[in-house]
Protein backbone atom coordinates (compact mmCIF):
# COMPACT_ATOMS: atom_id res chain seq x y z
CA UNK A 1 0.00 0.00 0.00
CA UNK A 2 1.31 3.72 -0.76
CA UNK A 3 1.91 5.99 2.35
CA UNK A 4 -0.75 8.11 1.37
CA UNK A 5 -3.06 5.29 1.21
CA UNK A 6 -1.93 3.95 4.66
CA UNK A 7 -2.84 7.25 6.34
CA UNK A 8 -6.56 6.79 4.84
CA UNK A 9 -6.82 3.62 7.17
CA UNK A 10 -7.11 2.92 10.52
CA UNK A 11 -6.16 -0.39 12.71
CA UNK A 12 -9.21 -1.60 14.97
CA UNK A 13 -8.43 -4.48 17.26
CA UNK A 14 -11.18 -6.09 19.45
CA UNK A 15 -10.79 -7.57 22.48
CA UNK A 16 -9.42 -11.06 21.08
CA UNK A 17 -6.61 -8.77 19.18
CA UNK A 18 -8.07 -9.24 16.11
CA UNK A 19 -6.51 -6.21 13.82
CA UNK A 20 -9.57 -4.81 11.37
CA UNK A 21 -7.99 -2.27 8.76
CA UNK A 22 -10.44 0.44 8.38
CA UNK A 23 -11.64 3.35 5.88
CA UNK A 24 -10.77 6.72 8.36
CA UNK A 25 -13.83 8.03 7.20
CA UNK A 26 -15.69 4.97 7.83
CA UNK A 27 -14.51 4.42 11.51
CA UNK A 28 -15.01 8.55 12.12
CA UNK A 29 -19.00 7.55 12.00
CA UNK A 30 -18.44 5.83 15.35
CA UNK A 31 -15.20 6.71 16.46
CA UNK A 32 -14.88 10.71 16.35
CA UNK A 33 -11.72 12.41 14.77
CA UNK A 34 -10.51 13.04 18.43
CA UNK A 35 -9.61 9.76 19.30
CA UNK A 36 -8.40 8.17 15.70
CA UNK A 37 -4.54 9.29 16.44
CA UNK A 38 -2.25 8.79 14.41
CA UNK A 39 -1.78 6.28 11.05
CA UNK A 40 0.84 4.49 13.48
CA UNK A 41 -1.64 3.55 16.08
CA UNK A 42 -4.47 1.15 16.44
CA UNK A 43 -7.97 1.73 18.68
CA UNK A 44 -8.00 -1.18 21.02
CA UNK A 45 -11.63 -2.06 21.48
CA UNK A 46 -10.94 -3.39 24.89
CA UNK A 47 -14.84 -5.07 25.47
CA UNK A 48 -16.04 -5.58 22.00
CA UNK A 49 -15.41 -8.73 20.33
CA UNK A 50 -14.21 -9.51 17.04
CA UNK A 51 -17.60 -10.20 15.69
CA UNK A 52 -19.64 -7.11 17.19
CA UNK A 53 -16.98 -5.13 15.67
CA UNK A 54 -17.10 -6.34 12.62
CA UNK A 55 -20.69 -5.38 12.48
CA UNK A 56 -20.29 -1.72 13.34
CA UNK A 57 -17.69 -1.66 10.63
CA UNK A 58 -19.93 -3.22 8.17
CA UNK A 59 -23.06 -1.03 9.53
CA UNK A 60 -21.01 2.24 9.21
CA UNK A 61 -19.91 0.79 5.44
CA UNK A 62 -23.50 0.80 4.68
CA UNK A 63 -24.15 3.93 5.83
CA UNK A 64 -21.44 6.11 5.28
CA UNK A 65 -22.78 8.67 2.36
CA UNK A 66 -26.47 8.43 5.08
CA UNK A 67 -27.05 11.84 6.98
CA UNK A 68 -29.55 9.36 9.27
CA UNK A 69 -29.57 5.74 8.32
CA UNK A 70 -33.60 4.68 7.07
CA UNK A 71 -35.35 1.36 6.04
CA UNK A 72 -36.87 3.18 2.85
CA UNK A 73 -36.82 0.41 -0.01
CA UNK A 74 -36.93 -3.41 -0.44
CA UNK A 75 -33.46 -3.77 -1.12
CA UNK A 76 -32.83 -1.78 2.55
CA UNK A 77 -35.17 -4.22 4.08
CA UNK A 78 -33.45 -7.16 2.76
CA UNK A 79 -30.00 -6.04 3.92
CA UNK A 80 -31.07 -5.32 7.44
CA UNK A 81 -32.73 -8.66 7.75
CA UNK A 82 -29.44 -10.23 6.92
CA UNK A 83 -27.92 -7.95 9.03
CA UNK A 84 -29.40 -8.60 12.11
CA UNK A 85 -29.84 -12.16 11.57
CA UNK A 86 -27.72 -13.08 14.82
CA UNK A 87 -28.31 -14.89 17.85
CA UNK A 88 -29.85 -12.97 20.81
CA UNK A 89 -26.51 -12.53 22.45
CA UNK A 90 -24.69 -10.85 19.58
CA UNK A 91 -27.52 -8.56 19.36
CA UNK A 92 -27.38 -7.66 22.59
CA UNK A 93 -23.71 -6.83 22.58
CA UNK A 94 -24.42 -5.34 19.45
CA UNK A 95 -26.81 -2.67 20.88
CA UNK A 96 -25.35 -1.76 24.18
CA UNK A 97 -21.89 -1.27 22.12
CA UNK A 98 -23.83 0.92 19.61
CA UNK A 99 -25.73 2.89 22.37
CA UNK A 100 -21.71 3.24 23.97
CA UNK A 101 -20.43 4.62 20.56
CA UNK A 102 -23.76 6.65 20.57
CA UNK A 103 -24.82 4.79 17.08
CA UNK A 104 -28.44 4.96 18.17
CA UNK A 105 -30.23 3.94 14.78
CA UNK A 106 -28.44 0.87 14.90
CA UNK A 107 -28.83 0.62 19.15
CA UNK A 108 -32.36 1.10 18.62
CA UNK A 109 -33.41 -0.96 15.94
CA UNK A 110 -30.94 -4.20 17.51
CA UNK A 111 -33.25 -3.71 20.58
CA UNK A 112 -36.56 -3.25 18.59
CA UNK A 113 -35.14 -7.26 17.21
CA UNK A 114 -34.44 -8.46 20.53
CA UNK A 115 -37.73 -7.18 21.73
CA UNK A 116 -39.54 -8.13 18.85
CA UNK A 117 -38.41 -11.68 19.12
CA UNK A 118 -37.57 -11.32 15.12
CA UNK A 119 -34.32 -12.70 15.31
CA UNK A 120 -33.94 -16.16 13.12
CA UNK A 121 -31.38 -17.49 15.30
CA UNK A 122 -33.11 -16.85 19.04
CA UNK A 123 -33.11 -20.47 19.60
Amino acid sequence: MTEKRLKERIQMMSSEGELIIVDRNVAKRFVGESRMGNENEHLHFENVRSIVLRKLILWSYYHRDDPQPELSDTQAKQWYNQFFDEDQKILLELAETADALEIKRLSHIARQRLLDGTTPKNN
